[in-house]
């Protein structure tokens, strides 16, 4: 998998955040827009593809290992791991993205406030089948952090 692209990841644990940085992913960023009766609308999104063997390292630069949420929420040791959770209606509570590498964690209100390309985690696939190479987690994002809409 082509996977040219770095992120940081900010994962909340208990009232604590948390930060990874991925080397090796695909982020895209996807434009269309949509046409409904009320008028037409931005619907940009972005997908991350995070192949299972990406280089993930904790603000320290220790290597850490992938978690699935219930797992990482029951962690003691939660600056080892990291994970991808999807929020639904709180979305970027518990898990969003900034594109390339930041030196800390930081909240959301924070990051919005500081970063460009905040990208957060709506909905996460598992995509375990085929060729190991190939086996990755797909990530989107249905908020357009450029405008700050949220099309849900």
């Amino acid at each position: 998998m082509y996977a040219p692209h770095t992120v940081s990841l900010i994962n909340q644990h208990g009232d604590d955040l948390y930060l990874t940085i991925l080397r090796g992913v695909m982020v895209q960023d996807l434009e269309r827009r949509a046409v409904l009766q009320a008028g037409d609308y931005d619907s940009s999104y972005t997908k991350i593809f995070i192949p299972f063997g990406v280089d993930a390292r904790n603000a320290d630069g220790e290597p850490v290992t992938y978690l699935p949420p219930r797992q990482y929420a029951k962690s003691h040791e939660p600056e080892q791991h990291w994970t991808l959770q999807a929020d639904g209606e709180e979305a970027g509570r518990s898990s969003f993205f900034v594109r390339g590498e930041i030196p800390q964690a930081v909240s959301l209100a924070e990051a919005r406030e500081s970063y460009d390309n905040v990208i957060i985690v709506t909905s996460v696939s598992t995509r375990d089948y085929g060729q190991p190479g190939i086996q990755h987690w797909e990530v989107s994002s249905r908020i357009n952090e450029r405008t700050g809409a949220n099309y849900e």
